[in-house]
């Protein structure tokens, strides 16, 4: 199974945010990796500091990303962030300071850092994935599973769905290149990516996508264009 720690394949459901979500799952894994329920994250305000292992004296700071991209790493945050936990670092008492992020820094983000705070240790993405493997039947629920579904199986979904002549002219818009979507719906837990066509219309993809497994009439679904 495929990690991706940005929605819609991280579940946000039922945290009132992404960031809320983010900082509860980081909470949970780091936790169940160290073989502890010490961890514990703190209400606001956090003074820098979302989760704090008392016994340990290790202070975390979970940052999200909802896009899922590291150019949007909100790096002034988590520099703010840094400063106020060194502010106040004898009031908390922590020693070592770990920033939480789901999704891996530029060597330029990760140099600002450590210009606040030269031992700050980063837990990114590589991570997180091992963890979710390791604890896979524990953090499955907050996951949607990705399904891929090949360019063959779109050409018999057209086939199947469509006239003979505009099934060809479906067929021929494919060819080429194809842009790559997300189709899922808010009653399953699946998300497929789908090869499509920009010539394809929003009634095409749901006729074919009848065929994956969805019903327009029964489920919502969303259609969003990959960009990642």
């Amino acid at each position: 199974m495929e990690y991706h720690f940005y929605p819609p394949f991280f579940e946000v459901t039922p945290h009132p945010s992404f960031g809320d979500a983010w900082e509860a799952f980081c909470c949970e894994i780091l936790n169940l990796d160290n073989k502890t329920t010490e961890i514990r994250r703190r209400t606001p305000p956090d003074l820098g500091v979302d989760l704090f292992w008392q016994s340990t004296r290790r202070a975390y700071q979970c940052k999200s990303v909802e896009s899922g991209q590291s150019g949007d790493f909100a790096i002034a945050s988590a520099i703010d962030s840094i400063d106020r936990a060194i502010q106040k670092r004898l009031d908390l008492g922590w020693e070592e300071y770990f920033v939480c992020s789901n999704v891996d820094l530029t060597g330029s983000q990760e140099a600002k850092l450590r210009n606040i705070f030269p031992e700050v240790q980063l837990l990114t993405p590589a991570y997180w994935t091992f963890c979710c493997r390791r604890f896979h039947n524990a953090i499955a629920p907050r996951f949607r599973l990705l399904v891929r579904v090949s360019e063959p199986a779109v050409l018999r979904s057209i086939n199947s769905k469509f006239l003979d002549s505009y099934s060809r002219t479906l067929q021929t818009s494919l060819k080429g290149h194809p842009l790559s979507l997300l189709v899922y719906s808010n009653r399953r837990k699946d998300i497929f990516e789908v090869p499509a066509s920009s010539d394809f219309t929003a009634d095409d993809l749901l006729k074919q996508n009848i065929s994956f497994g969805f019903s327009g009439k029964q489920s919502p679904v969303t259609i969003v264009q990959r960009i990642c």
